[in-house]
């Protein structure tokens, strides 16, 4: 069984459990704030947010939103691969479109995002936590929380309950274009620049589990790792930021030669990756 079947039926499971709890009034909240009964498990960036807002320590709801940050320590990035919904549904929508938009149009498709991407300046997650400062600093000024507002998980599994329990979605939708024209100005797509995808970039400068790994007696420098990671890193080339890397595995997936392992990297090892 690959990765890509059993991401997939992590994503299935997730929508599945979000429109469950919608449908039976569950009220178990979002992605970006979760609870079962007395268990909370909190958006890092949603709890700094109320924070910011009220100009309170929720220390309540503190252990939850560490328990993120700490998950990224461990397992890097891979929230955004194997729990964000927004990534699924993209990846879904995209499956969709290509299949029945004609090779010619799909072509043209790729080469024009190459096109943009190539002459626009790029970004890294530094260029972005800056930015989400800027946010921070908003709020504090105009006394509104609206990061939220625009944040692709919150976007995404607001409509999916609202689909569910009244037959809608809404206007909101619309935010979704905020990340993906802002993702053609960063290194990683708009994955990079995602509020909650930042904040696990930090967490994941601790991670050292699961890291794709090239061995380079096998490696033919085809390039396909890198055509199909989400994030399109140089995998092949023997370097990469592994904050970026968001362990969707499709490298190891889609490589014809198996070069491609997963590894944990040592201190003080940098033959194969490089921390930026």
């Amino acid at each position: 069984m690959t990765f890509k079947k059993i991401r997939t039926g992590f994503g299935v499971a997730i929508i599945l459990a979000l429109a469950t709890g919608a449908v039976l009034r569950f009220e178990t909240g979002s992605l970006c704030y979760f609870h079962i009964g007395m268990s909370w498990l909190v958006c890092p960036i949603g709890f700094l947010e109320i924070c910011v807002n009220s100009r309170t320590i929720h220390w309540d709801l503190f252990p939850f939103a560490l328990v993120g940050i700490v998950l990224a320590a461990v397992l890097g990035r891979a929230f955004c691969s194997w729990v964000c919904p927004v990534m699924f549904v993209s990846d879904w929508a995209d499956q969709v479109l290509s299949s029945l938009m004609p090779e010619r149009v799909n072509l043209w498709r790729a080469s024009l995002s190459s096109f943009v991407s190539a002459r626009l300046p790029k970004l890294t997650y530094k260029d972005g936590l800056a930015l989400l400062l800027g946010a921070f600093a908003g709020i504090v000024i105009f006394k509104y929380p609206f990061i939220s507002i625009f944040c692709p998980i919150g976007v995404v599994t607001r409509n999916i309950i609202d689909l569910f329990t009244h037959l809608r979605v809404s206007a909101d939708l619309i935010f979704l274009l905020i990340p993906l024209i802002a993702g053609y100005f960063f290194v990683g797509g708009w994955r990079a620049c995602c509020p909650a995808g930042l904040i696990h970039s930090m967490g994941a400068r601790a991670n050292a589990l699961l890291i794709p790994s090239v061995d380079h007696e096998k490696c033919a420098h085809c390039g396909l790792c890198r055509q199909k990671c989400l994030a399109g890193l140089p995998l092949g080339d023997g370097y990469y930021d592994k904050q970026l890397c968001i362990k969707c595995f499709k490298c190891v997936d889609n490589c014809p030669n198996r070069a491609v392992s997963l590894k944990s990297s040592r201190a003080g090892d940098h033959q194969v990756l490089k921390n930026s």
